[in-house]
């Protein structure tokens, strides 16, 4: 298996490597390496024991569940998947013509290419638009597409200041790359045009355009051709009676009074879409959730509500059990204390209200039924909710009566020393780039939890880590819980709404069964990274699912 190296020191997830360089014959052998994993899936019916896998540059990260499959048959597969020679060797993908107005109104950087280049705007529009460029990955932005083949002469440098909007459909450069923002987003890119077609399109017929191996072409338009190709695009991605609205069973029903600091529904995130770009959002606290939930009769993945800091105010339109979990932020229902971790019976027109949290961070509150709300149920992100909404509660209940009223608060449970909380880990992708001296500076370290940590990522302030070639590498995929190396060398904890790939080296990933403690680190919290083989990962993982299982027969890793 020459020029091909594995990584397996992640607890559920494992990476192939082909090289370290952008190139696509590198690129050919990561497609070929996911063509058999789609094959495989689809005849041994993988699905639920393999995850899902995310291509990028020169990596293939496989994620699986351990507690469905051996780390042998793992390895097994993917030196199998090496040795596949499919339909895509040799086979380039579908070709797209991307229409781009390069005229002023679009092109608010073009004179910082210019000036940059020594290029006039007509050269930069000619050199941007000569190449048949190749998708190499999916990635950033749901359906964002890194493209190799621009001419040299356009590498620009990302803006100092990055905007705080750059609308969807803007074409830009950042460095030695081009590329399409498929949604309105922050970002430092360079703009040098805009263009009617949607990379990402969530009411379409193809939600997500492009695909690693497609070939891509960009032609000039005027701005009255990309008026006229605007209104045509309207046309076409209006449903033209092909939508169909789901049907839900309503329960009762809820209304939002306050929405607190930062509330959202959430569920348990999805999976499977990181390879389009899409992260896999969710709760942050999965054992809090699903201890909600089983308390209140539903099936572990209702949605819930989520509340940061400072918890709402709802109002109850019909009788509705409930139950509480995560952080204590002084619940009352109708002027009476609430127990966490406990089902308790609202009636109709009860208040349930919560406040700023005295212990932990984040609280969950799952009502018997669940609530409905499409796009979170189809796990398509979360709800930020505000005050006046009303939500429906469904049906999402167990399959068999919960027994118990209350059980022990699992998610509040960690291993503490000197008033430093361990969180244990596993070596990361990067961690050999990482020399002696600077991998045991890492691990003695006490760092602290920053008031910028969200749910992105967790920023820690500290020991300040050196990485041999700097912490810039060839962007590869992100696992929850991966602690990048940013270039000031300070830890970050990539979570729940991290990107799904990346460009810092990682030098460890915190195990799955300590995730939970970051979604209740107060800002100041003190922490010290442990590490600990895969074998012992595993150990702690499988304890923490039997906590849960003994509550719930069908509770499964997620």
């Amino acid at each position: 298996m020459e020029n091909v190296e594995f990584n397996f020191d992640g607890t559920d997830y494992a990476i192939v490597k082909f090289g370290n360089s952008i190139s696509p014959q590198i690129n050919e052998r990561v497609r070929s390496v996911c063509e058999y994993l789609e094959s495989l899936s689809l005849k041994k019916n993988l699905s639920g024991a393999i995850v899902e896998w995310v291509p990028t540059y020169c990596t293939v990260c496989v994620y699986y569940n351990p507690l469905k499959i051996s780390l042998a048959k793992i390895k097994k597969i993917l030196y199998e998947s090496v040795k596949f020679n499919g339909a895509t060797k040799g086979k380039s993908g579908t070709l797209h013509e991307i229409p781009v107005c390069y005229e002023d109104e679009f092109s608010p950087d073009m004179k910082n290419v210019c000036a940059h280049s020594g290029l006039s705007k007509e050269e930069v529009v000619a050199a941007h638009t000569s190449p048949v460029y190749t998708v190499y990955m999916l990635g950033f932005l749901p359906g964002f597409a890194y493209l190799g083949g621009m001419d040299e002469r356009l590498e620009t440098p990302r803006l100092e200041v990055p905007r705080v909007k750059i609308p969807a459909g803007s074409v830009a450069i950042g460095g030695r790359q081009t590329g399409v923002y498929p949604v309105d987003s922050p970002g430092g890119w360079q703009i040098i045009g805009r263009t009617n077609v949607k990379p990402y399109d969530v009411s379409g017929k193809q939600k997500i355009l492009f695909r690693a191996g497609d070939k891509i072409k960009f032609r000039a338009v005027t701005k009255d051709e990309f008026a006229l190709l605007e209104k045509q695009s309207a046309g076409e991605n209006s449903c033209g009676g092909e939508c169909v609205k789901e049907r839900y069973v309503a329960t009762s029903g809820i209304k939002i009074l306050s929405a607190g600091a930062g509330t959202f529904i959430e569920t348990s995130g999805a999976r499977g879409l990181q390879k389009d770009g899409f992260n896999c959002g969710g709760v942050m606290d999965e054992n809090a959730m699903i201890l909600a939930n089983i308390i209140a009769g539903n099936i572990p993945k209702a949605a819930v509500l989520e509340s940061t800091l400072l918890g709402p105010s709802v109002e109850f339109n019909g009788e509705c059990d409930f139950c509480i979990t995560g952080a204590d932020q002084n619940a009352t229902l109708d002027g009476t204390a609430v127990p966490l971790y406990t089902k308790v019976h609202a009636g109709a027109g009860s208040i349930l209200a919560l406040s700023a949290a005295v212990s932990g961070l984040r609280t969950y509150i799952a009502f018997a039924g669940g609530i409905i709300a499409p796009s979170v149920n189809k796990n398509f992100g979360g709800i930020k909710i505000k005050s006046g909404d009303c939500f429906a509660i469904g049906n999402f209940f167990a399959p068999k009566e919960i027994s118990v009223r209350s059980i022990p608060a699992v998610s509040a449970k960690c291993s503490a020393r000197a008033g430093v909380v361990d969180v244990h880990v596993v070596k990361g992708a990067q961690f050999a780039s990482f020399e002696g001296d600077c991998a045991r500076a890492f691990l003695n370290a006490v760092y602290t939890v920053m008031p910028a940590s969200n749910r992105m990522g967790c920023r820690l302030d500290g020991e300040h880590i050196q990485c041999r070639g700097g912490t810039d590498i060839i962007s590869d995929a992100i696992p929850w819980g991966s602690v990048q190396i940013a270039s000031a060398g300070l830890p970050i904890v990539m979570l729940s709404d991290r990107q799904t790939t990346g460009g810092y080296a990682k030098i460890a990933t915190v195990i799955p069964s300590d995730l939970h403690l970051f979604a209740q680190f107060v800002p100041g919290t003190k922490i010290r990274f442990v590490l600990v083989s895969r074998k012992h990962a595993l150990s702690l993982l499988k304890k923490t699912n039997r906590l849960l299982l003994k509550k719930y027969s069908e509770v499964h890793y997620v």
